[in-house]
């Protein structure tokens, strides 16, 4: 176990958050693409654990986020034991209608371009049988929450479930739908959600870098994060590429000076460009053909890469004799003389060349994106580069992004271990929510309005007649704007309308991330509703509050976008009186 000191210097009125929460014990997930690892710290102490050994692997921190099922939906093993467990299955011939699940929280992800997200969503394994989205997240979320628990009880004996606050690490670019499926898998993994906190990755391993940096004995270190310094960070996991930007506030807290954004050029990108020269080299047949039947080797080639991928230049694998035998002494020879690749006994050399063709592709999105982020005239002040993530640690991507950026104008910052730097920030963060000051909207919010017609302005198609006259339907009235600073439980927006009945109202909301303002709905994107409940409780059902005894009670909502996850209230104009307020995403 890896136990890492932190640091809280806060005047009493920046940490004035942490007598809001008395649980004993912060639990920390770092759910990630293609690995995942959990950290804890106890109140008071400035240590933060994380395990260093997940069932004997050497390769990180973090266990692989794979998780199998039995032929009967039954949870098996997740990490390792499941990869072992349906490469053990697959040599035996017995794997068919078992349920493997690898990289599916990336399924969250293309959810933003691809489909709606429900509660009912499935997923598909590698056989291409399907199982209920918030199943296989639960089922992964409760191992961890398990193992962690284990670990917690053999440090602290004592310490009871209800002590410990639960904090699942997320993308800062991913919809609120996939963040809903996250917080509903948790509670089906056990944490209850009163003592359940999402929070944002690169907002996390921001925490950590300038609580790691602040506390340096170097004074050049300690420069790096000092009050009025201006930071992005680009968090380089297995899935996704995350960015931030940041200005560190008199008082240690972080102000967000642009909207998160990113895209899927993780690193697991690399590992398939690899995948793909091999079936170049071999053809496209015996490469299938040795990936179907011997799950064992190919299994051994993927965690070979993911070791040698942080390496510099040229690098060798050492090929799997199965696959050799299948390609035949033909094939070899060929390879052989390959311009990019030498075969010599069993290793494969890859020239540097080659390496860089593997990698570019992913690696020029980043920097691009990067590269235009930086041009934004809020970042103008900006002097420091912070990379975290598993794919930080290679060598190819530092060098090009060293290449790419002036280091007289921006300092290039990579903590040691930046496969952990979520993971521990996570953890700051759960003793301290008020690290985080503000967040930037990331996208504009509104409703469908009607205004008067205008036949020179408006188009036909949304003309209708309603209380006496024709008016124009699908107006995107907006309630905030996309980069608009919200701050954690602060209210965010406020909407006044007239509920159509006594008993319950529900608002549409829509969304856009465009810079510029649509006008139309049309031109938006679904985000949620908001149902409010206004009815009066019968004698049998005391839980709902009497809110009001008028025809159409005015309202007033409030909604809270600063937090990691929105949240809405609502009250009776002139009466102060509660209503049960509801938003959902999915």
């Amino acid at each position: 176990m890896d136990e890492t000191k932190s640091s809280h210097r806060r005047d009493k009125k920046a940490g004035s958050g942490m007598s809001r929460d008395k649980h004993m014990v912060v639990a920390a997930i770092d759910f990630g693409s293609t690995y995942s690892g959990y950290a804890f710290q106890f109140r008071g102490s400035d240590k933060i654990c994380t395990v260093s050994n997940f069932h004997g692997s050497t390769v990180t921190y973090k266990t692989p986020t794979v998780i199998l099922f039995d032929k009967d939906k039954n949870f098996n093993s997740f990490g390792y034991q499941a990869e072992n467990k349906y490469a053990e299955l697959a040599e035996e011939e017995k794997n068919v209608g078992w349920r493997n699940f690898r990289c599916f929280k990336m399924e969250l992800y293309r959810s933003k371009e691809q489909r709606k997200l429900r509660v009912t969503s499935k997923l598909k394994d590698d056989q291409g049988q399907t199982m209920d989205i918030i199943d296989v997240f639960g089922g992964a979320i409760k191992f961890l929450r398990e193992e962690l628990l284990k670990t917690l009880k053999a440090n602290a004996p004592r310490f009871e479930e209800n002590d410990v606050k639960w904090l699942i690490t997320v993308p800062a670019i991913w919809e609120d739908a996939a963040k809903q499926i996250m917080v509903l898998a948790a509670e089906k993994a056990g944490i209850a959600r009163e003592h359940l906190q999402l929070v944002y990755e690169p907002e996390a391993a921001a925490i950590f870098c300038k609580n790691e940096y602040s506390t340096a004995v170097d004074s050049r270190q300690k420069d790096i994060f000092k009050p009025g310094s201006n930071f992005i960070l680009v968090d380089l996991g297995g899935g996704t590429v995350d960015i931030t930007a940041h200005k560190v506030n008199d008082d240690g807290t972080l102000d967000a000076l642009v909207p998160p954004s990113g895209g899927p050029w993780g690193g697991h990108n690399v590992n398939k460009k690899l995948f793909e020269l091999l079936e170049d080299l071999f053809g496209a047949d015996v490469f299938r053909k040795f990936s179907a039947e011997e799950k064992d080797e190919q299994l051994e080639l993927e965690r070979s890469f993911e070791v040698k991928k942080r390496q510099d230049g040229q690098f060798s694998i050492k090929l799997p004799a199965r696959l050799i035998e299948l390609a035949g002494e033909t094939k070899m020879k060929e390879i052989k003389h390959s311009q990019k690749v030498s075969f010599r006994k069993d290793k494969l050399f890859v020239d540097a060349t080659a390496v860089l063709d593997i990698f570019k592709e992913t690696i020029e999105h980043t920097i691009v994106h990067v590269s235009e982020i930086l041009q934004k005239t809020d970042l103008q002040n900006v002097s420091t580069i912070v990379l975290v993530g598993g794919f930080a640690e290679s060598k190819v991507l530092q060098q090009e992004v060293k290449s790419r950026f002036n280091p007289k104008k921006y300092l290039l910052v990579i903590p040691q271990a930046p496969e952990l730097a979520v993971l521990k920030g996570a953890a700051l963060y759960g003793l301290d929510e008020s690290l985080i000051r503000s967040h930037r909207m990331p996208y504009t919010v509104g409703i469908d309005a009607a205004v008067e017609f205008d036949e020179g302005q408006h188009p036909a198609k949304l003309r209708h007649f309603q209380n006496g006259s024709f008016k124009c339907t699908g107006i995107f009235k907006v309630f905030i704007e996309r980069g608009t600073q919200i701050q954690p439980n602060t209210a965010s927006a406020e909407h006044k309308f007239r509920a159509p009945n006594p008993e319950e109202a529900v608002i549409e909301l829509y969304k856009s991330d465009r810079d510029d303002i649509p006008t139309y709905t049309e031109d938006c994107r679904r985000l949620g509703k908001v149902k409010l409940i206004l009815i009066a409780p019968t004698q049998a059902d005391q839980t709902k509050k009497d809110v009001s005894t008028t025809e159409n009670p005015m309202i007033n909502v409030q909604m809270y976008f600063g937090d990691t996850l929105v949240t809405v209230k609502a009250e009776e104009v002139g009466t102060n009186n509660s209503i049960v307020a509801e938003i959902n995403f999915l």
